[in-house]
């Protein structure tokens, strides 16, 4: 997993990459050392929210870019319950960053469905029922609008 994130960060303006789960909280982490756990939590907090809000007007949001002052966020829905988090300098080709991500989707989810079928997890959630919607994931991928939001930093 580590190696497809790695991918993603050697591209020009990148700074780190970091895969994020409800349940799980951060799967597979790559980001700057400045970004705290409580940080990256709060990040997909509103991130989380921003979805939720789309899925009430039924608009299935694949790829959520959040601009701040110091770096640009790019948020993509990996699995229902899964975000990839891409750490951009302001400066970064961005349209190179989300071709890039969207090559690489495929890899993230096959590489996620081997740490959640070898995870033997002791609690009462089953992790194939995560992946309930892989399929409809798939499907919906390339056919979803894109959303842009521009904020300040906190």
């Amino acid at each position: 997993m580590k190696d497809v994130l790695d991918e993603i960060t050697m591209l020009p303006g990148v700074l780190g990459s970091c895969l994020f789960n409800k349940k799980y909280s951060q799967l597979c982490s790559g980001l700057p050392s400045s970004f705290s756990n409580d940080t990256v939590e709060n990040i997909f907090n509103r991130v989380t929210r921003l979805l939720d809000m789309g899925d009430i007007v039924e608009m299935d949001f694949q790829t959520l870019t959040l601009w701040y002052d110091a770096f640009v966020l790019v948020v993509t829905l990996v699995e229902k319950e899964t975000l990839l988090l891409t750490v951009c300098q302001s400066w970064t080709n961005l349209s190179l960053v989300s071709t890039t991500i969207s090559m690489m989707i495929k890899e993230i989810k096959k590489e996620l469905g081997k740490v959640f079928s070898a995870e033997q997890i002791q609690d009462d959630f089953n992790p194939d029922s995560m992946i309930l919607n892989y399929n409809l994931v798939n499907e919906i991928h390339n056919r979803s609008p894109k959303m842009v939001y521009r904020g300040t930093q906190y």
